[in-house]
């Protein structure tokens, strides 16, 4: 117990650094050398703070410097864009919040440079051990697999000999030693198309050129990587069920932002990919018991619930809401005692509107009176979704989802998605044949 106490003591830390820091706003300040020729240049900046999702903040130029209004990052860690036409340069930048945070940058080549203090010192050489790996993974032509072994385990020794010359902050020491461990990672998982090889026959594991996710990752700073759910999740013991997976997670992980977003990640799965028309007690169960068990958010057992909707014999959803090009509000309790055959469609789909002259013809040329045709749009907004109408020459029952709900009630995951309910509202086939399928016709006409 005084081990997980004081991770969480940590966790709990950050998290009230990360709340005291957002409490004000600074101006935070990058100033480029005088003779430096930024004609043409944009420069961003995102604040990096554990737990909290930001968008960059363009900054207003004055000369040669640039500034804007931030949150002060609870690490003190900065990520630097500079854009012009095609080209992008960023770096991550440290500046103390009880300074006046102004970093002196300069661009070198295609890097973006800060060495005005030790912290920044090491991001820069960080970077560059990042950026300098990639291309000498990818150069990698003759497909050498003990070549691309040393290489990804010379990430972590040159960054430890980085943080061994330059003494910085905790916070930038354990920023610094995630990133080298999620490129790692990143490096490995590009391995199959660097050395030609499929997944399965890797020529080696991760696990002979990278630690333990645990030993690095328990920290709210790896939230910041977004690759951290999915190098977490590359460690869980597939073979295993849900619950051992998850049983897993808590028992080596105790900082609660790691811990929520795999298991988020892992379960989202779990329920996407599930069998719900064979083994949806079981499913539920399972659920329930994860539910109880690690005091997750309901949100995974109501989703779970809702998608038994994909099992055939389940009414059509109840909660969606549909309207007609005119703004008629639309319910498929019209259709009751005929067949609906159902395209999920969206404006901005090009395999969707690809289906739509099949559709067409099919509904044309079927000649039996107990199936109709229902196209529902997905779009965000109706406009995109009227002006397809206009420019499709789109007719028949055209509607809306409104409230957005539909994909998620029905557990679709891509779309054209086609579907079949009976003459009472009922499920009869999900993941329906697409009318460009040549033995659709026939099918539809065998419905009595």
């Amino acid at each position: 117990m005084r081990i997980i106490s004081s991770r969480l003591f940590v966790c709990l830390s950050m998290l009230l650094a990360c709340l005291a820091a957002t409490a004000q706003t600074k101006v935070f300040t990058v100033k480029f050398p005088a003779d430096a020729d930024l004609a043409g240049w944009k420069v961003l900046v995102d604040p990096l703070n554990p737990g909290v999702k930001s968008d960059a903040l363009e900054m207003k130029a004055a000369g040669n410097t640039f500034s804007c209004d931030v949150t002060p990052s609870a690490i003190g860690i900065y990520e630097v864009v500079c854009i012009k036409d095609q080209t992008q340069i960023f770096a991550n930048v440290y500046s103390d919040i009880t300074g006046n945070m102004a970093v002196p940058v300069r661009m070198e080549g295609k890097n973006l440079v800060a060495d005005n203090n030790e912290n920044n010192k090491a991001l820069t050489a960080f970077g560059r051990i990042s950026k300098e790996s990639n291309m000498r993974l990818w150069s990698n032509s003759s497909g050498d697999a003990e070549y691309a072994k040393a290489l990804l385990m010379s990430i972590q020794t040159r960054t430890d000999s980085v943080l061994n010359v330059h003494k910085c902050s905790p916070d930038v020491e354990r920023y610094i030693r995630i990133g080298a461990y999620v490129s790692t990672y990143n490096a490995y998982i590009s391995l199959p198309r660097v050395l030609k090889c499929s997944p399965k026959n890797m020529p080696f594991k991760a696990s002979e050129v990278m630690a333990r996710p645990e030993t690095i990752l328990d920290s709210p700073i790896a939230s910041l990587f977004t690759l951290t759910p999915s190098l977490i999740a590359n460690f869980m013991p597939k073979e295993k069920k849900l619950a051992e997976q998850i049983g897993w997670l808590y028992g080596n992980f105790k900082c609660r932002e790691i811990v929520d977003d795999v298991a988020a990640s892992a379960i989202g799965k779990y329920i996407a990919r599930f069998n719900y028309a064979e083994n949806y007690d079981a499913g539920l169960a399972e659920i329930k018991e994860l539910t109880e068990t690690y005091s997750l958010s309901d949100k995974y057992l109501k989703t779970f619930i809702a998608n038994k909707a994909t099992v055939k014999g389940n009414p059509f959803p109840t909660d969606v809401v549909f309207k007609d090009a005119a703004g008629n509000v639309k319910t498929i309790e019209e259709f009751k005692g005929k067949y609906v055959y159902i395209d999920m469609w969206a404006s901005w789909c090009v395999p969707c509107r690809k289906e739509i002259p099949h559709l067409q013809r099919l509904e044309k040329e079927l000649q039996n009176p107990d199936v109709v045709f229902l196209s529902i749009s997905v779009d965000a907004k109706p406009e995109p979704w009227k002006k397809a109408m206009t420019d499709l020459n789109l007719h028949g029952n055209q509607w809306h989802d409104t409230n957005g709900k539909l994909a998620k009630a029905l557990n679709v995951r891509g779309i054209p998605f086609f579907i079949i309910y009976d003459k009472e509202g009922k499920l009869y086939m999900y993941d329906a044949p697409r009318p460009s399928h040549p033995q659709l016709k026939n099918y539809l006409e065998g419905l009595k």
